[in-house]
C-alpha cells in the first residue's frame, strides 16, 4: 500500500557512491519480488479502488490479474470495476490534473486486464459503455501521454479476442 517496491526501483536507478547502499537496495528488491503475493493481495487492490486512490504498484500488473481475475464472479467485486469506469469520467482540469491522469491511466490498465483475463469482462465493460469513455480519453488533447498510451492499449484489449494468450481465443 505504501508503494515501497516502486521506491526501491527508483532508488536503484540512482547512482550511489557507497556500494553498500546498492547491495541493500538489491536485497530489498529481491525480498519484495519473492514475497510478491503478500504485497499484492486482492484486498489491497480493492481498497485502492474503493478509495479512488490508485497508484502504480504490484496490484496493477499482469501477474496480479492472472491470479485475481477469479474474484469477479462475485457482484460486490464487480462494483470495483464500476468505480474504475467512474474514475475515467472524472474531469482532468485543475491543479491536480497530472495525478488525475495517472489514476485514469491505472484505471485503463486495470480495465484492459479485466477484459483480457475475466471471461465475461469484455461484455461487462461493453454493457457499461466503457469503450466510449476510453475513446474519449484517447482523443482528448489535454490527456497526458501516459493516459493516452494506457487508454489506447485498453481499447485494443477490448477489441481483440486474444491478447498475448498464445493465440487462444477467450
Amino acid at each position: 500500500m505504501i508503494n515501497a517496491l516502486n521506491l526501491v526501483i527508483k532508488l536503484q536507478n540512482r547512482p550511489w557512491v557507497d556500494k553498500d547502499i546498492e547491495e541493500h537496495l538489491e536485497r530489498l528488491f529481491k525480498y519484495f519480488d519473492q514475497n510478491y503475493h503478500e504485497f499484492s493481495s486482492f484486498e489491497k487492490w480493492k481498497k485502492q479502488v474503493e478509495r479512488k486512490n490508485l497508484a502504480w504498484s504490484p496490484v496493477h500488473t499482469e501477474k496480479f490479474w492472472q491470479t485475481c481475475f477469479i474474484f469477479f464472479h462475485e457482484a460486490e467485486n464487480l462494483a470495483c470495476i464500476n468505480i474504475l469506469i467512474e474514475i475515467l469520467q472524472h474531469p482532468s482540469r485543475g491543479p491536480d490534473s497530472d495525478a488525475i491522469d495517472q489514476k485514469k491511466a491505472i484505471a485503463c490498465y486495470d480495465l484492459g486486464e479485466f477484459a483480457r483475463f475475466f471471461p465475461l469482462g469484455r461484455n461487462y465493460l461493453e454493457q457499461r459503455n466503457a469503450k466510449a469513455f476510453i475513446a474519449q480519453l484517447m482523443s482528448d488533447p489535454s490527456s497526458s501521454p501516459e493516459l493516452k498510451k494506457e487508454a489506447i492499449t485498453c481499447y485494443q484489449k477490448l477489441l481483440m479476442n486474444s491478447w498475448g494468450m498464445g493465440g487462444v481465443a477467450q
